[in-house]
């Protein structure tokens, strides 16, 4: 490995990846926003304190880093 080349993908164009890379962190900023604007209509329908509710975000954000840490194991493979 010494004498290898370690870029992943050189062909691939820098600003693609960085616009890929903000879409991704949009998308999670904009997922935690909707989750916690609906956190008192969850807690109305299910009849639970506010404090049970923030369970359903607990596991949302859990659920995400789940996919985000699968998604980067098979992308280094």
């Amino acid at each position: 490995m010494a004498g290898q080349d370690l870029r992943a993908n050189p062909g691939v164009n820098p600003w693609l990846k960085g616009v890929s890379v903000l879409a991704g962190i949009f998308m999670a900023i904009l997922d935690s926003t909707v989750v916690n604007v609906s956190l008192p209509f969850i807690a109305g329908n299910l009849s639970a304190t506010i404090e049970e509710a923030t369970w359903v975000l607990t596991g949302n954000r859990e659920t995400c880093i789940g996919v985000i840490l699968a998604q980067r194991h098979l992308q280094s493979k």
